[in-house]
């Protein structure tokens, strides 16, 4: 994988009225940590930093007044309208360091098994692995036309690139198809009465933004 560059710059102030000031700036704060470092308090470029997560870009070369340090993005905070990003953790690495990273799995064809009556159901979305910075992948591709009513693919049947492990167990189900019949015939959850029990609906209300982190 290709490192992404990005120009930092050091920051003094915290708190709400310093992230505004810096987004007027069309920067965004953020921090570094780990590897025995201190704790460095920076900005980005708000517009670069988004241009690295529509690449998918996981590990980055930090320029900060002129020495370069290689990082993971290891957390990314946006408001409570997922619309503005807010805040990011940088992640020190170190020379011969191995990740842990979930990487997004892409589902590629159309299940013939859905022609049969068929319905899909994905078990995974995005796949836990640990491996050197530079081998992350964008995404671990799934291929499904070929899959009819009753076959699955598990975990041990992707094809991860050389040098990268998968976190969870190798007969993990990612994918099946699974047969409609089947789950119409399935019985109904039944109250005290006898009559079907209705399914709790639970509301989930959006978070109020919090003040930025330090």
């Amino acid at each position: 994988m290709e490192t992404a560059q990005l120009k930092a710059e050091p920051r003094t102030g915290s708190g709400t009225r310093a992230a505004y000031r810096l987004r007027r700036e069309g920067r965004m704060p953020a921090v570094i940590y780990g590897e025995g470092g201190e704790t460095s308090n920076i900005s980005v470029s708000t517009r670069e930093m988004e241009a690295a997560l529509r690449h998918h870009d996981r590990v980055l070369m930090l320029d900060l007044e002129g020495q370069e340090e290689k990082v993971l993005l290891h957390v990314v905070q946006y408001d409570s309208m997922g619309d503005q990003l807010l805040h990011v953790d940088f992640l020190r690495i170190g020379k011969h360091a191995t990740v842990e990273v979930n990487v997004e799995l892409e589902f590629i064809g159309h299940p013939k098994g859905l022609g049969h009556g068929g319905e899909l159901v994905k078990n995974l979305t995005d796949l836990p692995i640990r491996c050197a910075p530079e081998l992350i992948p964008e995404t671990v591709p799934v291929q499904t036309s070929d899959l009819d009513v009753g076959d699955s693919v598990l975990v041990q049947d992707l094809n991860l690139p050389e040098g990268v492990e998968a976190l969870v167990g190798a007969e993990d189900v990612v994918i099946t198809i699974r047969s409609m019949t089947v789950i119409e015939e399935e019985e109904a959850p039944e109250g005290e009465e006898g009559e079907a029990a209705m399914p709790e609906v639970i509301s989930k209300g959006k978070k109020e933004e919090e003040e930025e982190p330090a």
